[in-house]
């Protein structure tokens, strides 16, 4: 008795987004109405700048979203427009503060290594 072997090819599906596509997921981002928080952010904290030129390279779009930071924008209003992924760089970077409301700590076993 022989044992044949049978190799099944598996398609794989790669997802490219489309225009259409980020805009879905752009709208599944919650508004400042129905949302409190996001990202542990209160949508009424306060954006404050603590560097007096914008530090991205002139041209690329990090630098038209950190034009978008004025001092006393909230998080809300900048989430409108940017991302949290922009905020929490800046943030980490120390180009900006947020300040007000109250922002959960993160705890040890949350934090990524």
């Amino acid at each position: 008795m022989t044992k044949t072997k049978t190799k099944t090819k598996t398609k794989t599906k790669t997802k490219t987004k489309t225009k259409s596509a980020l805009a879905t997921s752009l709208a599944k981002i919650p508004s400042a109405a129905t949302a409190k928080k996001v990202g542990g952010f209160s949508l009424e904290q306060k954006i404050t700048l603590l560097v007096k030129e914008n530090p991205k390279r002139a041209g690329t779009e990090a630098h038209k979203v950190f034009a978008l930071y004025k001092t006393g924008l909230t998080v809300g209003d900048f989430l409108q427009k940017g991302n949290l992924g922009a905020l929490r760089w800046d943030l980490k970077h120390k180009f900006i503060t947020v300040k007000g409301g109250r922002r959960r700590r993160q705890r040890s076993s949350d934090r990524r290594r």
